[in-house]
């Protein structure tokens, strides 16, 4: 499984009802219960926020989104869905992969020092 960032966008402020934020809650919940949901909130900026899927093809993702009352009802006009390419000490916070490479990196440096 891969995870998905979407990032929701283009909030109608003022537009919230009860009613739909309870039925962006329960589609939350069922994500939770299918473990498809890794996280989610909004961004303090209060125009946007985003939703970490966990799925196996960004096809799922989109449809997991295009699922979101929020989406759906138009409470956010546009999202965006992207895969997440997780860096961590497991894959050398992803400094040996082609996409690093290919921005410009200088050969293959090897581990990242310690923090020791």
């Amino acid at each position: 499984m891969r995870k998905y960032v979407a990032i929701l966008k283009d909030k109608k402020k003022g537009e919230l009802t009860k009613e739909l934020l309870h039925k962006h809650v329960s589609h939350l919940q069922r994500l939770t219960k299918d473990r498809r949901l890794f996280l989610c909130g909004p961004f303090k900026d209060n125009d946007s926020a985003m939703q970490i899927l966990i799925c196996k093809t960004i096809d799922e993702a989109i449809r997991l989104v295009e699922n979101d009352p929020f989406i759906k009802e138009g409470y956010y006009a546009t999202y965006e869905v992207n895969e997440l390419m997780e860096a961590n000490e497991d894959n050398n916070w992803l400094m040996d992969i082609p996409v690093t490479e290919e921005n410009g990196t200088v050969g293959n440096e090897g581990t990242l020092p310690t923090n020791e």
